[in-house]
C-alpha cells in the first residue's frame, strides 16, 4: 500500500515539475544607455517575440528625464513590469513610448523627485503606480486608456491636477482615487465612469460629468469637500451599489432632458430636497435610498418607479403621487418607501387612474388615503402592510390586483362604489383570499348587492354590508317630468304648459274613441256574417 502511495506522489511531483517547465517564461537581460548611464534591464518575451514586464535592475543609478526605449535587442517593448523603477529617486521625468500598452503595479513608487510624466498610449494601468511620488503634482490621462486595477492606480495625494484627454471613452475603476485634485472635468467623449474612480479625493469640490451615460458605484465616496453635483441628461445606467455614495453632497441637480434616474444613483447622499424634471419617466430601484436628510420630494411626471427608491428616508413625512405614475415595483417583495416610517401623508393627484403596484407597501404610518374619483385600477401590493384604517374607492374602479391589501391588520372598512369585476385571483381561485390575506377580523366590505366584490366577500367569509344604490339617471329624468326636481310644481305645469307627449303605459283620448268605433264596426260585421250563414243552414 505504501509503495502505491509513493508511486502516486512521485508521479504528481513529476507532473507538477513538467508543468512548471512548460509554462515558465525565460527571463532575458540586456543594457542600454540613458543620460550617459548604463541601464540594466530584464524582461520576458511573449509569443509574438515582444518584450513584456520590462524592469530596470539598477534604478538608483538613473537620473534626470528618462525616455524608456521602445525597442531593445531589436524587439518591441509593450509593457512596463511591476516595480520597474521603484525608488528611483534620481528620476525627474518619465516618457513612455507609444509602443507600451501596460504599466505594472508600483512601477514608479517612491520616485520622490519625479515631477513630469508622459503616459504615451497606454491602455492599462495597475495600482499604486505613482504612490509616494511626492514631487508629482499633475498628470494627463491619454485617450487610449481602457483598463485599471482593483486598488487606487495613481494613489498620490500630491497630484492636484488631472487632465483627461479628449477622446477618452471610459474612466477606469480606481483611476484617480486618493489623489489631491480639487476639480475634474469629464470630456464629452467619456461615456462611463468606473467604480471608485474618484474615491477619497478629499479636496475635490467641483465636478463636471460631461455626457456620461453610465456611472458605477462609490465613484465619489469619501470626497468630503464635494457638496453639490449636476447629473447630465445623458445618464442612463447606474450600479448595484450606491453610485455617488457621499453624505457630504447636499445638493443634486437633475438636468432637464434626463429621462431616467438610474438605480442607486443618489443613495447615501445628504440631500434635503429633490425635484424630478418633467422629462424623467422612470426612477430606478434604491435611487434615493438612505438619504437621511431628504424631506421634500417633487416626483414630476414619472411613469414608473422601482423598489426601495425612498427606503430609510426618515425625514420624509409627505409625498404627492403624480397622476402619470402607473407602474411600480410589481411582484418584487419590496415597497417604494420601505423603512420610511415617518411618512404619514400621501396625496394621489387628481386624474390618477392607476394606483401603482407596491407604491405604499410597508408604510405603517399611513392611516388614511383619499382616492381620486378617476381611479380604475389598484396595483399589486399597492397598500400591503400599511396602517390604513378605512378607504373608499369610486365607481370607476374596475380592477384590484393580487395582494393589494395583504397584512393590513388595521383596515376595518373598505367601501367600493361600483362593480369592480377583476379581484385578485377570484376568477381562478374563488375561495382563496388573494387580496386581503391576514386581515383584521373586523374588516367589513361595503358594496352593492350582486356586485363582484360582494361575491368575493361571501366566498372568503369576509364581513360585508350592502349599500343602497343611488338614483339612476332614468329615475332623475322621471322626477324632473313630475316637477319634483326641477323647481316647478305639478300645479304650475298643469296650468301653464301643454304637453303633447304621451306618457308610457297610457292611451291618448282621441286614440281611444277611434279604437272603440273600430271595435264596434268589427263586431257588427261579424254578427251580420254569422246571421246570414245561420239562415242558410236553417233553410237547408
Amino acid at each position: 500500500m505504501l509503495k502505491k502511495i509513493s508511486i502516486i506522489l512521485i508521479t504528481i511531483l513529476l507532473l507538477v515539475g513538467l508543468s512548471i517547465n512548460v509554462f515558465a517564461k525565460d527571463t532575458y537581460t540586456t543594457t542600454s544607455v540613458i543620460n550617459g548611464v548604463t541601464v540594466n534591464w530584464q524582461y520576458d518575451l511573449n509569443e509574438s517575440n515582444q518584450i513584456e514586464n520590462l524592469k530596470c535592475t539598477n534604478p538608483e543609478d538613473i537620473t534626470g528625464n528618462v525616455a524608456i526605449p521602445s525597442t531593445l535587442d531589436g524587439k518591441t517593448v509593450i509593457s512596463i513590469g511591476d516595480e520597474a523603477f521603484k525608488s528611483a529617486t534620481g528620476i525627474t521625468g518619465i516618457t513612455i513610448p507609444s509602443s507600451v500598452k501596460e504599466i505594472g503595479y508600483k512601477a514608479f513608487e517612491n520616485c520622490t523627485n519625479l515631477n513630469k510624466v508622459d503616459l504615451g498610449n497606454i491602455t492599462t494601468i495597475s495600482f499604486k503606480v505613482f504612490k509616494g511620488c511626492t514631487s508629482l503634482t499633475e498628470i494627463t490621462i491619454p485617450k487610449t486608456l481602457k483598463n485599471s486595477a482593483l486598488e487606487p492606480c495613481l494613489d498620490n495625494p500630491n497630484i492636484t491636477k488631472i487632465t483627461l484627454e479628449e477622446g477618452l471613452t471610459i474612466i477606469p475603476e480606481n483611476l484617480c482615487a486618493n489623489t489631491g485634485i480639487t476639480e475634474i472635468t469629464i470630456p464629452s467623449s467619456v461615456k462611463e465612469i468606473g467604480y471608485s474612480a474618484f474615491e477619497n479625493c478629499t479636496n475635490l469640490n467641483k465636478v463636471d460629468l460631461g455626457n456620461i451615460t453610465t456611472i458605477s458605484f462609490k465613484v465619489f465616496k469619501g470626497c468630503t469637500s464635494l457638496t453639490e453635483i449636476t447629473i447630465p441628461k445623458t445618464l442612463k445606467t447606474g450600479a448595484l451599489e450606491p453610485c455617488l455614495d457621499n453624505p457630504n453632497i447636499t445638493k443634486i441637480t437633475l438636468e432637464e432632458g434626463l429621462t431616467i434616474i438610474p438605480e442607486n444613483l443618489c443613495a447615501n447622499t445628504g440631500i434635503t430636497e429633490i425635484t424630478i424634471p418633467s422629462s424623467v419617466k422612470e426612477i430606478g430601484y434604491s435611487a434615493f435610498e438612505n438619504c437621511s436628510n431628504l424631506a421634500n420630494v417633487n416626483l414630476g411626471q414619472i411613469k414608473k418607479i422601482g423598489f426601495n427608491v425612498f427606503k430609510d428616508c426618515p425625514e420624509l413625512t409627505e409625498i404627492t403621487i403624480p397622476k402619470t405614475l402607473v407602474d411600480g415595483p410589481g411582484e418584487v417583495n419590496e415597497g417604494v418607501f420601505t423603512g420610511t416610517t415617518n411618512l404619514t401623508s400621501v396625496i394621489f393627484e387628481e386624474g390618477t387612474t392607476t394606483i401603482a403596484s407596491g407604491i405604499l407597501k410597508d408604510c405603517k404610518g399611513i392611516t388614511t388615503v383619499t382616492i381620486p374619483n378617476t381611479v380604475e385600477k389598484i396595483g399589486m401590493r399597492a397598500f400591503e402592510n400599511t396602517g390604513i384604517v378605512e378607504i373608499t374607492f369610486p365607481d370607476t374602479l374596475k380592477e384590484i390586483e393580487y395582494y393589494a391589501f395583504n397584512n393590513c391588520s388595521d383596515l376595518i372598512k373598505i367601501t367600493i362604489l361600483g362593480n369592480c369585476t377583476k379581484i385578485g385571483g377570484f376568477n381562478i381561485y374563488p375561495t382563496e383570499d388573494t387580496v386581503f390575506q391576514n386581515h383584521n377580523d373586523n374588516l367589513k366590505i361595503y358594496c352593492y348587492e350582486d356586485s363582484k366584490i360582494a361575491e368575493y366577500a361571501i366566498a372568503n367569509n369576509i364581513k360585508y354590508e350592502y349599500l343602497k344604490r343611488p338614483d339612476t339617471d332614468e329615475d332623475t329624468d322621471e322626477k324632473d317630468e313630475q316637477g319634483k326636481d326641477d323647481g316647478t310644481s305639478n300645479t304650475d305645469k298643469n296650468t301653464t304648459q301643454t304637453d303633447d307627449t304621451t306618457a308610457k303605459g297610457e292611451i291618448p283620448q282621441t286614440g281611444a274613441i277611434i279604437t272603440s268605433l273600430f271595435i264596434i264596426l268589427i263586431i257588427s260585421v261579424a254578427s251580420i256574417i254569422f246571421y246570414v250563414k245561420y239562415r242558410k243552414f236553417r233553410d237547408i
